[in-house]
């Protein structure tokens, strides 16, 4: 654990540009300190492979269905593998998938590929070994299906699970975008002398979350406004510190004095 030297000597503050020193990167900008950072890295790894479950062959779908060439193809003998599907007590109802594998040729390469269809809307095929009929994507010749098949098993509708995995760029981005807000005042900000005034559990963390950051609250005077900040982090350490000394420096953007950062050594 880095702990940095906590000053309330604004004479003691370099002027701008200032550079962070290795307390101060551990304590104030890893990203793998911030709460919010984790959550959303989490959140968006889970939802994106959930949705790249949901959405699997939906690249080969959009793909031929931009751009589709339709040909003849070869079915292999290793086609009609056949799973049931039972929709209700009559077996007559029953419907059946097939999967069907086929060999094609483009500009003299040969490729292989296979279809899933119900029964209802499986082509009449006599053997394997005669020809049936099939879509391929013209700007990626290995993609194709039979026609009147789709690759994409859940169909467009899975494409609103993608909403998730972009709330979750969405979530780092802005998490991002605070961090060089902060370094940026970091850098450039005018040092006040602020005042502690808590130093406790993060409040705007559930309490059943664990681990659970801490948050380091304080006070100061800003041409004539009272102003706030908070810090949240894992490091306990280095917050009570803070909060032990009382009074410590903090540096504000003049603009915006509500955007501030403790300053660390």
């Amino acid at each position: 654990m880095i702990v940095g030297v906590m000053t309330n000597s604004l004479a003691a503050v370099p002027v701008p540009p200032r550079t962070p020193s290795r307390a101060a990167q551990a304590l104030l900008f890893d990203l793998r300190g911030r709460p919010g950072f984790t959550a959303a890295s989490v959140f968006t790894l889970l939802t994106g492979i959930f949705a790249l479950v949901l959405c699997w062959g939906a690249p080969e779908d959009l793909a031929i269905d931009l751009a589709p060439r339709q040909q003849q193809a070869e079915l292999l003998a290793d086609s009609f593998a056949r799973i049931d599907i039972h929709d209700g007590e009559d077996s007559a109802s029953n419907e059946r998938t097939h999967l069907l594998r086929f060999a094609y040729l483009v500009d003299g390469q040969r490729f292989e590929a296979h279809s899933r269809l119900t029964t209802t809307r499986t082509p009449a095929v006599a053997a394997v070994g005669e020809s049936v009929s099939i879509e391929v994507a013209r700007l990626h010749p290995a993609w194709a299906r039979v026609v009147g098949s789709r690759r994409w098993w859940l169909g467009e509708g899975a494409l609103f699970t993608l909403l998730l995995p972009a709330f979750g760029l969405w979530w780092l981005t802005r998490q991002l975008r605070e961090r060089n807000r902060l370094l940026q005042i970091f850098r450039f900000g005018i040092p006040v002398l602020a005042s502690a005034t808590a130093c406790r559990l993060d409040p705007d963390v559930e309490s059943d979350s664990k681990p659970r950051p801490f948050r380091l609250d304080w006070t100061f005077e800003f041409k004539g406004r009272r102003c706030t900040g908070a810090l949240a982090s894992m490091d306990e350490q280095s917050l009570r510190r803070l909060f032990e000394a009382r009074e410590f420096i903090v540096l504000v953007d003049g603009e915006r004095p509500e955007q501030n950062v403790v300053y660390v050594e």
